[in-house]
C-alpha cells in the first residue's frame, strides 16, 4: 500500500490513475494490457480513485445519482482491508455523502455527512463505474466520474481549490511498487513498516504477531532500532525478505495444484488472503464463501493448516 500510494500521488495533478493526496483521478477508458498501477484491473469498469490522508482530518466524499448504473466505491485501509463500500449493491443509487475519519477523530459533522471511520491513516478509495464502451455509454460514466468529489470537512460545503503538489523526485517512478519492495533488505522494510504502525495500528487479532515483532524491536509507535540488536539478529533480519520471498514462491505452485484443482475463484481466493491474517479459528476460514465446493473446501484446509505462515508472509506484502 504505502509504496504503490507514494508513486500513484507523486504527481503535480491528477491525470490517469494518478492524483496527489487528497484528489481523484479519473481513468476515462478502460486499462489497457500496458496498465501497471494494480494487479488484475477490471476491464468493463471506469476508475475513479483517490488516496487519503485521515490522521489530522476528515475528507468528505460525495458520490453522484448514479441513475441505476452499477457502481461501487470501496474503501481500503493501510492493510488493504475494505472497511466500507458504498455503491449500488450495498447503498443504492441516490446521490451520497460521506465523512472518511481516522481512528483516533472524534467531532460533529454537518447534516446528512455520514461517518465511515477508518481504523488507519491511510485510505484508498477505488471507485467503478461500469460501461458498456458505447460512445454515449462513455459520455454518461465520465458524467458520473466527474459528480464525484472529495475535499478535507474543513472545505465541505464551501469553494476549495487543493494547494500546489510538488513532485518529490526522490520517489521511484520507473519501477513497479512491487519490485520496489521486494528489493529492499529487512533492515529497510522493518525501518518504513515501524514508521506506518504508528498512524496505522494493527488490528487486535494481530497481537500474537505484534508480539513477536517486539521481541526485535518493532513496537507499534516507536521507531526502529536495528542498531541496538546483537549483530547475528541484524543480519538474520536483512536477510529475512529474500527467506520470505522464497517461501511464498515454493507455496505458491503446491496451493494451484493441490487446493485450486484447475479452477478459477478470483473472490473467494481474494477474500481468503484478506481474512487469514486476521483469522484465529479454523471456523473464521470455514465462512469465506457459501459454495462449498470440494476445490474451496481443500482451500480452506491448506489455509487453515497455514495461516500462521500466512499471516506473516502476507503482512510482509502490506508495504506494496
Amino acid at each position: 500500500m504505502e509504496m504503490t500510494r507514494r508513486v500513484m500521488t507523486n504527481v503535480a495533478a491528477p491525470g490517469g490513475s494518478s492524483a496527489p493526496l487528497g484528489q481523484l483521478a479519473r481513468m476515462r477508458a478502460y486499462p489497457t494490457a500496458a496498465f501497471r498501477a494494480v494487479v488484475s484491473p477490471n476491464a468493463d469498469t471506469l476508475y475513479v480513485s483517490g488516496w487519503m490522508d485521515v490522521s489530522k482530518e476528515p475528507m468528505v466524499l460525495t458520490l453522484p445519482a448514479t441513475h441505476d448504473r452499477y457502481t461501487l466505491f470501496p474503501m481500503l485501509d493501510g492493510w488493504t482491508n475494505v472497511f466500507r463500500s458504498p455503491g449500488m449493491r450495498t447503498t443504492g443509487t441516490g446521490q451520497q455523502t460521506y465523512a472518511i475519519t481516522g481512528p483516533h477523530w472524534s467531532g460533529k459533522l454537518p447534516a446528512g455527512v455520514k461517518e465511515y471511520k477508518s481504523p488507519t491513516a491511510l485510505v484508498w478509495m477505488i471507485g467503478r463505474v461500469y460501461c458498456t464502451g458505447t460512445k454515449a455509454d462513455l459520455a454518461a460514466s465520465h458524467a458520473i466520474q466527474d459528480g464525484v468529489k472529495l475535499v478535507p470537512l474543513s472545505a465541505y460545503g464551501k469553494p476549495y481549490a487543493p494547494a500546489p503538489h510538488a513532485v518529490d523526485p526522490n520517489i521511484v517512478m520507473n519501477v513497479p511498487p512491487v519490485k520496489q519492495v521486494n528489493a529492499m533488505d529487512g533492515i529497510a522494510f522493518f525501518t518504513l513498516f515501524a514508521k506506518l504502525l504508528s498512524q496505522n495500528p494493527p488490528l487486535p487479532a494481530d497481537g500474537p504477531m505484534i508480539a513477536k515483532l517486539a521481541t526485535i524491536g518493532i513496537v507499534p509507535g516507536r521507531p526502529f532500532e536495528p542498531s541496538a540488536l546483537n549483530p547475528a539478529v541484524r543480519a538474520a533480519i536483512s536477510a529475512a525478505p529474500k527467506t520470505g520471498q522464497a517461501q511464498m514462491l515454493a507455496y505458491g505452485p503446491s496451493l494451484s495444484k493441490s487446493s485450486m484443482a484447475g479452477a478459477y475463484f478470483p473472490d473467494s481466493v481474494i477474500t481468503a488472503r484478506t481474512t487469514c491474517c486476521a483469522a484465529s479459528s479454523p471456523s473464521t476460514i470455514s465462512g469465506l464463501t457459501s459454495t462449498q465446493t470440494p476445490s474451496i473446501r481443500r482451500l480452506q484446509n491448506r489455509l487453515t493448516e497455514r495461516r500462521n505462515t500466512s499471516c506473516i508472509l502476507l503482512k510482509v506484502c502490506c508495504l506494496r
